[in-house]
């Protein structure tokens, strides 16, 4: 896949600290100076050696997904955490291990909500609450309940009820280490960097928890009621003849008491009134000053009637992915889920889909960080969409899409704080508010098929009868406007100052933080399935993967399940895990890279018709089809991607027993595959345009799964 980069992107500016770390390749450096031509950086393995990159290599780096950046990876709270947690992605946990965290991840998320509506943090209070902590755990899990695993455990049984004191565990467990507290592996070491045991603290919180009172009690009243539980139990103890607790010092109390979530305290010594009056925006609002530094994200169903079908992709999908995709012909309204940075007011993300679904909002968040170059590009737009990175913080409301598993796990794996904005404050989320209002007078107005506020305003008027907008225009027309009138529009509340001039004044300095790699990407935003390792790799969607790594994997006496992880929108390469690991496994053939799944599919559908008797097809052939149909359709793939998309399981089933039964690629590997590359590794890290692969094993077919020999 080859990638161009315009000034836009290369004039760009990466925002690192220095406490994150930085790996491209193998090398994993610290950030310790910046300037106008670029950075240096400091090989973290205590050499002392300093590298230095200009910012275009850097975007280049980033933009093909070979870098890795770890937001405070050297603060001190980081590195106590990783003593706990390690490297930790809810996406990459196994799919029982997903079931178990999501199932405990519910229950916290429902404990938190009731404490904000008043329920203390008290084992009888929680007991008194269980039906609706029951009932706000079904809001959470609702997707999550759907993992379909063959033994129901109380492990992942999400309706069978915790106690509360196991609730309160998972709450402080999710408090210290965050979501992955929640996960098996990490619960399971416990807390051994402290030096009070779980005894000590749970009862010298019980105390402090006192502080949230409306009674306002004093810290030096707190201190006193800790020392009195302490002496209180510790006479049981000694009446019981068993070890006393370990009394904590004043100044251990006290800082305990800081500790609490000051939102929550104000709250309950003073009120929720006074809480939001203290701590909500005054004067000029939020003081925002980065890119991506706070993102808002709604949903909006427009307000503009169109035919549910599309004409440029009448022959590139099927009958069966046009009703999946919602193109099935009838009249009615899209919905689209929008992301705005706040700082920029720039739209940084768009799907679009007939109904709101936690999958349209994590298309969304996969949006914002990606260069959107490619939807600009098949409308023609004279300007560039390039805003892209990862963001800090995102601003939701409590809709069912926002608090679906699968948002707040892609929130959580890219380290992106996720704010819910309280019911019924439509202020706090004000500029993707007045985005939509904007939106609706501005453009849908213009569009046929436009309905209307009241039905005075509609008077005679029927918008379905006038309804001629296909997805292709309505997608075109929703383009084209943000890249070209939106973006470039004198914006009020930048002072007079266009969405893309500001974008462009702040991605230089202080920068935006860099995109995900494509490893975490495949985790964070692919999909995930079980299939089996025999001596031609694995198979996926009629493409077979395989190297010299899996070759390891296979057994004498049959096949292996393997359960892996791919990307539709780049099916090059996919993950496999192994040995509890993740372990990217390449195409047999390199030219795979940025293919998207629909375009294969398609090509495969089409060179099955028209050779029915022919059972395997040479890359080259293969190739030839992909590359029509790509500049044929290139418009409307590009549209079709603003599409909700779900690869489920028994899609994937579906088209591999209806399109691949006696339809195969060859497995014999192209002689352009991967060339190997120069160098040992870890001796260097190789320029960006040219491709990083390892030196493809030997292949010699005996007619044995032994018969792949690695030579290293």
């Amino acid at each position: 896949m080859t990638l161009q980069f315009g000034h836009a992107i290369s004039s760009r500016r990466l925002a690192f600290s220095p406490t994150d770390r930085v790996t491209i390749g193998n090398i994993s450096m610290r950030p310790i100076h910046c300037n106008e031509d670029g950075w240096v950086l400091q090989e973290d393995d205590g050499s002392g050696r300093a590298r230095q990159f200009t910012h275009q290599l850097l975007n280049q780096y980033a933009a093909q997904g070979k870098m890795t950046h770890q937001i405070g990876y050297f603060l001190p709270h980081q590195a106590r955490a990783r003593l706990k947690s390690a490297e930790f992605l809810i996406s990459a946990l196994s799919k029982r291990d997903r079931v178990a965290f999501a199932k405990r991840d519910a229950w916290v998320q429902a404990f938190f909500e009731l404490q904000r509506k008043g329920m203390k943090i008290t084992d009888a209070s929680i007991e008194a609450h269980k039906a609706e902590l029951l009932g706000l755990m079904a809001k959470f899990a609702d997707e999550s309940c759907n993992h379909d695993l063959p033994n129901k455990t109380k492990t992942n049984n999400f309706f069978k009820t915790p106690s509360a004191r196991t609730l309160r565990r998972w709450v402080k467990q999710y408090r210290e280490a965050g979501a992955a507290g929640l996960a098996d592996r990490i619960a399971a070491r416990g807390n051994r960097g402290h030096r009070m045991t779980p005894a000590e603290i749970s009862l010298m919180m019980q105390e402090v928890r006192g502080y949230m009172s409306e009674t306002r009690p004093t810290e030096a009243k707190i201190v006193e009621d800790v020392m009195r539980a302490f002496d209180e139990r510790n006479a049981e103890l000694r009446a019981e003849g068993q070890l006393e607790l370990r009394v904590p010092s004043r100044s251990t109390v006290r800082k305990a008491i800081k500790s609490l979530d000051l939102y929550q305290v104000t709250v309950a010594r003073d009120g929720l009134d006074s809480a939001r009056k203290k701590f909500a925006p005054v004067g000029n609002g939020l003081m925002l000053t980065r890119p991506l530094e706070r993102v808002e994200i709604d949903e909006y169903r427009v307000d503009a009637i169109t035919l549910m079908a599309s004409s440029g992709l009448d022959g590139f999908l099927s009958e069966d992915e046009r009703k999946a995709l919602g193109l099935d012909g009838s009249k009615a309204r899209w919905v689209i889920t929008v992301a705005i940075c706040a700082t920029t007011r720039c739209i940084v993300g768009m799907s679009i889909s007939r109904e709101a679904s936690g999958s349209a909002a994590k298309q969304v968040l996969q949006m914002i960080v990606s260069d959107k170059g490619k939807w600009a590009d098949a409308v023609g737009a004279q300007g560039s969409w390039d805003m892209h990175g990862r963001p800090e913080l995102i601003a939701t409301d409590n809709g069912p899409a926002f608090i679906s598993e699968t948002f707040r796990a892609g929130c959580a794996d890219l380290g992106v704080a996720h704010e819910f904005t309280p019911p019924a404050t439509p202020e706090m989320r004000a500029r993707i508010e007045r985005l939509f209002r904007t939106i609706s007078m501005k453009l849908l107005r213009r569009l046929a098929g436009h309905t209307f506020s009241s039905i005075l305003e509609k008077g005679d008027a029927d918008p379905k009868a006038r309804a001629a907008l296909t997805f292709d225009d309505f997608a075109f027309a929703m383009v084209r406007w943000i890249v070209d009138i939106y973006h470039n529009q004198p914006h009020r509340g930048l002072g007079g100052e266009t969405p893309l001039t500001c974008w462009r004044r702040l991605e230089k300095t202080p920068g935006v933080a860099p995109s995900p790699s494509n490893r975490d990407f495949r985790l964070i935003f692919g999909v995930r399935h079980t299939r089996k390792l025999d001596k031609s790799g694995i198979m996926v969607h009629g493409l077979f993967y395989h190297s010299g790594e899996l070759a390891r994997w296979m057994r004498p006496d049959g096949e292996v399940e393997l359960e892996v992880a791919w990307h539709p929108r780049d099916i090059g390469a996919i993950l496999v895990y192994l040995g509890g690991k993740w372990v990217e496994v390449p195409a047999l053939d390199k030219r795979y890279d940025g293919v998207a799944a629909q375009t294969w599919l398609t090509a495969a559908r089409q060179l099955k018709s028209a050779n029915p008797r022919r059972k395997e097809f040479d890359h080259d052939t293969i190739f030839a089809a992909i590359k029509a149909i790509e500049d044929r359709n290139a418009q409307a793939m590009a549209l079709a991607g603003l599409l909700v998309e779900e690869w489920t399981e028994e899609k994937l089933a579906r088209a591999e027993k209806r399109l691949f039964m006696g339809f195969r690629e060859s497995t014999r590997t192209p002689s352009d595959v991967a060339p190997a590359a120069d160098g040992k590794p870890g001796m260097s890290i190789p320029s960006p345009e040219k491709e990083e692969t390892a030196a493809k094993p030997k292949r010699k077919r005996k007619g044995k799964s032994s018969d792949w020999n690695v030579e290293d």
